[in-house]
């Protein structure tokens, strides 16, 4: 007679708190211009937006399409209105503006680029949620909500028209690079993998003040992950390293390009680029998906096919799982060989890796595991040729350690209803490789 036995995993309760974000998608409709011209949109026309239309009147610029920026002639008319009717610094802008702008920063890399905020350490909250939580607990997908809060000036000198400004813009060349701890022994590599990258994308939101507007006026751009500039290391296999950065107008689609404002994104980066006057502040928000069904198993597994840690969420030795963020921003890049013009190939600064932590959770997760054996050593027939347990040499018959199998006699072993109920019960501690059967959970 032939029984499987298959093995079942402890059961944790799960609980993260997040902050979810959504991002919305907006029916296109025409919008009326305060000068009662039809304007085109696939969004709705902010406030922040009004008011900056009614700053550019005064130079007799003239908004026909919000989901544009200027054209050459527009900024040109900026310009020279800038240079007839030069703004003034206000008191309470004055001491950061040499500050934010100061020298030791790589500027060669681009001239968008904003540092984190010193009084707010961000957030990387992440929640798990099983396919299953009765029978596969620990199978199912993560998702990560980030919270960057970031300030600055933008950008470096004097740059008449923002033309360099702009370029860096619609290149995408901004942003910072992203460091992720995952618990000790995954397999960054393979974690990599089972990351959504198209899905996972950050929204920046910047409100920039600038001398002449009456109230604070809105930027806002994606970040998207470049894969192209993912980097792992041998010294610490569990951690990535990936740069976020803004839109490449060239391979970006007409609808998604203008559906962001980039009328307000152009005109404000010109006129802090002409001015060199202006300040901003505001946060990077969006989620990071990852498939924990997917993941391959952890570096630390040793157990056939990484059976153990395959294919969902990995243990930790406090039953903790936990990740951890770092921001490398402005000022712990350097361009290095090839980051002149392009973000992505910036190189850290040593010692800056870690400088800006963000918070995080922990999610409640496993350590040891069920592995069923026969106490009484009659039916544990098969060389243990991955020592699952120091000292035990064999093991019970089967596909693998989830699945055991009995091949019984009943002339010869009995009736099977009858053996003792404990007696294929085992415990093993996935580090010590020990078995705590009898131990206190």
């Amino acid at each position: 007679m032939k029984r499987k036995m298959m093995k079942k995993i402890f059961l944790s309760t799960l609980a993260a708190s997040v902050v979810m974000t959504s991002f919305g998608s907006f029916k296109a409709k025409p919008v009326s211009a305060e000068n009662g011209a039809t304007v085109k949109a696939q969004r709705p026309i902010s406030a922040s937006e009004r008011n900056l239309a009614k700053y550019l009147e005064k130079m007799g610029i003239k908004v026909t399409n919000y989901n544009q920026g200027l054209t050459d002639a527009e900024a040109k008319q900026m310009v020279d209105y800038l240079q007839k009717n030069p703004l003034k610094r206000s008191k309470q802008m004055r001491p950061r503006q040499r500050e934010t702008r100061a020298g030791g920063l790589d500027t060669s890399i681009t001239r968008l680029t904003v540092k984190m905020k010193s009084s707010s350490k961000g957030s990387f909250i992440s929640k798990f949620t099983p396919y299953n939580s009765e029978n596969k607990p620990y199978v199912g997908e993560m998702v990560s909500v980030v919270k960057l809060p970031m300030e600055g000036s933008i950008p470096f000198g004097i740059d008449i028209g923002g033309e360099r400004a702009i370029q860096d813009y619609r290149k995408g060349n901004y942003g910072v690079r992203l460091i992720m701890r995952l618990p000790k022994g995954m397999d960054a590599k393979e974690a990599y993998k089972i990351i959504d990258w198209e899905k996972s994308i950050l929204k920046t939101n910047l409100y920039v003040r600038v001398i002449g507007v009456p109230l604070p006026l809105e930027m806002s751009f994606p970040l998207k992950f470049d894969r192209s500039s993912i980097q792992f290391s041998p010294k610490t296999p569990n951690e990535l390293s990936i740069v976020v950065r803004g839109m490449d107008k060239n391979t970006t689609s007409k609808a998604e390009w203008e559906s962001y404002p980039q009328f307000a994104n152009e005109s404000l980066m010109r006129l802090a680029a002409t001015t060199n006057i202006g300040s901003l502040s505001g946060s990077a928000e969006g989620n990071i998906y990852m498939n924990f069904s997917k993941y391959a198993g952890n570096e630390d597994d040793s157990s056939p096919d990484k059976v153990l840690t395959k294919g969902k969420l990995t243990p930790a030795e406090n039953k903790k799982f936990e990740m951890q963020m770092f921001v490398v921003d402005r000022s712990g890049l350097t361009a290095g060989k090839a980051g002149k013009g392009n973000i992505s190939n910036a190189e850290v600064i040593p010692g800056k890796e870690y400088a800006y932590q963000t918070t995080n959770n922990q999610i409640p997760t496993w350590r040891e595991y069920i592995s069923l054996w026969d106490n009484q050593q009659e039916f544990n027939t098969v060389p243990a040729n991955d020592q699952e347990v120091i000292g035990e040499l064999y093991d019970l018959p089967g596909k693998n350690i989830f699945e055991r199998e009995l091949n019984l006699n009943l002339l010869r072993n009995g009736d099977f209803n009858k053996f003792d109920p404990k007696r294929f019960d085992r415990i093993v501690d996935y580090y010590t490789k020990e078995e705590v059967t009898t131990e206190k959970k």
